[in-house]
């Protein structure tokens, strides 16, 4: 049965091959017995999810991807829909088991086309089985004219394990890619639909193991994992006894907030505050601060203009954030400087900090957590932003192994990794895509590590909160105009949520649509 992807690992192209090879050869389920099973799903998931529907135009390429296509169509056909296949190569170029599926729907009385543009007619819903996981070049040809038709249709479209010309380490088109409506994916989940690109053309993403035993799966024991509450081991946040005092829930020392930008420093501390800290205190210049207490006085305010001013307040601090509203100014590079000289704290490195740790000639001797966006990974890495989303994941591996930290890599589909592990949290959503959202991640996460919680849960609760405090948001007033101050509520709802023990399966948020 096809299900919702959120309790499956998420594996590379190779890994799935793999267990595809495995299913065959260990666990006896013949190769074109797959086939009919993922046919057979497809079926039933357009019997549930288009029930009116009686029109369907598929597309199927050479490989088994376009096996998947042809059993649909024969199964499409048995049941009294109208049916029509738009191949992209000659019958002489299909072999194998995909030849046998194409035999078998054409024997059904499939109607196939092979050259011509699309005539759309009445179709309901165009299904994609184009290409598959195999795609090593850009798409071309008869292939890359049928997805160019397709995505300037209105119609729905439910692509058959990716969309064809996502590639599935990845998730970049690789020259064009389809945009689908719904993606049923099989046997393995294909780690690139959930991170850059792959999330936009991916739509719904729906999982269907074709009766694979656990067996063949329990040989791989380190898949990257979908992060959810589930994962989370989250001691650090059981309800506090009626005796707690601020002093046990910790102090965190949040350093920044350059000329100008004394509102990333304030998001932070809010943050900070909002997940649980007992003590929050700014560092900051000291023209600013004196404004922040004004409007929050439960965050305490230092101004800082040398390293003197500073070491003091790192030795009171159990956490410590560096890099909100921080640049490359005298002052930046100074505070930073004394950061690398005197700090042994638990430290979280994000905004300015980060290129500033790019260029630091001493290295860091206290454990880091770094939370860059694109931009700011490609400075750690001396490459470009582009490089960086063309392979999110090669990236923050990369990252791993320079700076040995836990490290988040923000944007569409956050990837965390400790090292030994990598985890990726695909909620959130564009309304996100606003100044100050980085701010409140970094002060969340510092926050939670000030309460107990270790450096790996605190990152992976902390993205997990922040994205779905976003999301719940946008359920109920939108997208667009969400400012970074508007998540602040729902992120301390979401923290009591958690305490209180309102996990409910895999999901922390109340939304139910």
């Amino acid at each position: 049965m096809s299900q919702d992807v959120q309790s499956y690992p998420l594996y590379s192209a190779e890994e799935v091959r793999n267990l595809d090879h495995d299913a065959i050869t260990t666990a006896g389920i013949p190769g074109f017995e797959l086939m009919k099973r993922a046919g057979e799903a497809a079926f039933r998931l357009i019997q549930s999810r288009w029930p009116g529907l009686r029109k369907c135009l598929i597309l199927c390429g050479p490989g088994k991807n376009g096996g998947d296509g042809y059993i649909l169509a024969a199964r499409l056909i048995q049941a009294g829909y109208d049916v029509l296949v738009y191949a992209s190569c000659p019958a002489n170029q299909i072999a194998g088991d995909a030849r046998k599926a194409m035999e078998l729907a054409l024997n059904k009385g499939v109607r196939v086309r092979r050259r011509g543009p699309i005539q759309w007619g009445n179709t309901q819903l165009v299904v994609d089985a184009l290409l598959g996981t195999g795609i090593s070049r850009k798409v071309r040809g008869k292939s890359l004219d049928l997805i160019t038709q397709t995505n300037k249709s209105d119609i729905p479209v439910l692509s058959v394990d990716i969309p064809s010309g996502i590639h599935p380490d990845t998730g970049q088109p690789m020259g064009s890619a389809v945009k689908a409506t719904v993606t049923l994916s099989f046997v393995g989940q294909k780690k690139g639909l959930f991170t850059g690109a792959g999330r936009e053309y991916a739509g719904t993403i729906l999982f269907d193991r074709l009766g694979i035993p656990d067996e063949v799966y329990n040989r791989y024991s380190d898949p990257i994992l979908r992060l959810d509450a589930s994962l989370l081991d989250i001691p650090c946040l059981a309800p506090r006894p009626r005796y707690s005092h601020k002093g046990q829930f910790g102090h965190v020392l949040i350093i920044g907030g350059d000329t100008g930008m004394p509102g990333s420093v304030q998001l932070s501390a809010l943050a900070a505050l909002r997940a649980g800290a007992g003590l929050v205190t700014v560092a900051t210049r000291a023209a600013h601060a004196s404004l922040i207490p004004t409007v929050h006085p439960e965050v305490m305010c230092h101004g800082v203009e040398s390293s003197a001013d500073l070491k003091p307040l790192l030795d009171k601090a159990d956490v410590l954030v560096i890099g909100p509203g921080m640049g490359l100014s005298p002052w930046s590079k100074g505070v930073f400087n004394c950061f690398l000289r005197h700090a042994k704290i638990p430290s979280l490195v994000d905004a300015g900090g980060l290129r500033l740790l790019a260029d630091a000639e001493h290295p860091v001797d206290v454990p880091m957590i770094l939370t860059p966006h694109p931009g700011e990974m490609a400075c750690l890495l001396r490459c470009n932003s582009s490089e960086v989303e063309a392979d999110r994941y090669s990236a923050i591996i990369l990252a791993g192994q320079k700076y040995r930290s836990d490290l988040v890599l923000k944007g569409a589909g956050t990837l965390m990794t400790n090292e030994k592990e990598i985890r990726v949290c695909d909620a959130g959503n564009p309304g996100m895509s606003v100044a100050g959202m980085g701010d409140l991640l970094t002060g969340l996460i510092a926050g939670l590590i000030a309460q107990g919680c270790t450096s790996w849960q605190a990152v992976q609760l902390g993205v997990l909160i922040h994205a779905v405090a976003a999301d719940e948001i946008c359920h109920e007033t939108g997208e667009k105009g969400m400012m970074a101050s508007d998540m602040l509520e729902s992120i301390r709802c979401l923290v009591n949520r958690i305490t209180r023990g309102r996990v409910a399966g895999n999901d922390i948020s109340d939304n139910q649509d």
